[in-house]
């Protein structure tokens, strides 16, 4: 059958991203003046204006939540394809990691959490190659300055969220691969 980790996983996050912004005024402010006036906000970010916790937080899980129906979803559809397969053989240095990485490729709604957890690694990480650049510069910023410039900065991935949750579906279809 087909897997339900992706449009459940993308429509639980469109429907918590739209509660919060119809809940939250400042957090749609917020995301408005990140796509209207990114230059006006960033500043904003610059010289430390009051920017609520969960916010952030929140993008952060999203993000990493798109970021990993689209990647799940491109390998599911390549699940049974002698090229990827290939590709694993020469590109991973160990079977049993290549056989780990195959059961979990089968296996959508794992996958979806591994990757969701492996993209908020990943930004963490970015976070804080952001911060120690910043040590070469005169003006310093903390973890929370940097953490918040790079999650609101890859807030367009929002967009592409609806894409995500339908993805795997348009990969499947005969016609799209051909």
């Amino acid at each position: 059958g087909t897997p339900l980790a992706f449009p459940v996983a993308g429509l639980a996050s469109l429907l918590i991203i739209s509660l919060e912004m119809r809940r939250n005024n400042v957090f749609r402010q917020n995301l408005r003046r990140v796509f209207l006036h990114p230059h006006g906000f960033h500043m904003d970010l610059r010289y430390r204006r009051f920017l609520h916790t969960a916010q952030p937080l929140l993008l952060w899980l999203l993000e990493s939540v798109t970021l990993s129906l689209i990647v799940v979803s491109i390998l599911y559809s390549l699940r049974d394809s002698m090229t990827f397969d290939y590709y694993l053989t020469h590109f991973l240095p160990s079977q049993e990691l290549k056989i780990d990485l195959i059961n979990l490729v089968w296996s959508p709604t794992d996958a979806v959490l591994f990757f969701t957890a492996v993209f908020l690694g990943l930004i963490m990480l970015l976070t804080i190659m952001i911060r120690l650049v910043s040590v070469l510069f005169l003006e310093r910023m903390d973890v929370w300055q940097a953490a918040n410039y790079v999650i609101w900065s890859f807030a367009a991935l929002l967009f592409i969220l609806p894409a995500g949750a339908i993805l795997f579906r348009l990969l499947e279809t005969q016609d799209f691969m051909v």
